[in-house]
């Protein structure tokens, strides 16, 4: 499982590595991040990425996850998310 993480991002994550000891969870985590960017078959694309992954720092927000939530915040910029977004909100 390690492998195909490494194949299609080039690394493996901290948090992804720690999953690996709960293989269902890892299962879980991974088809949910991939529909929230939009590598899983069933995406509808009725989303923009960078909704989706906004969505995505706002649930993390609630929990006070700073990990995934700079992960994300990342992300949000590499796909040309609105900074403003980030700094003040919607």
């Amino acid at each position: 499982m390690l492998d195909d993480i490494f194949y299609t991002h080039g690394r493996v994550r901290p948090h992804e590595r720690v999953l690996c000891w709960f293989p269902k969870y890892l299962e879980y985590f991974l088809n949910t991040s991939n529909a929230m960017i939009g590598k899983s078959k069933a995406d509808s694309d009725c989303l923009a990425i960078e909704h989706k992954l906004f969505l995505g720092i706002m649930a993390v927000s609630c929990y006070r996850c700073d990990y995934l939530l700079t992960i994300l915040e990342e992300q949000f910029v590499q796909v040309g998310g609105n900074l403003e977004w980030l700094a003040d909100g919607l």
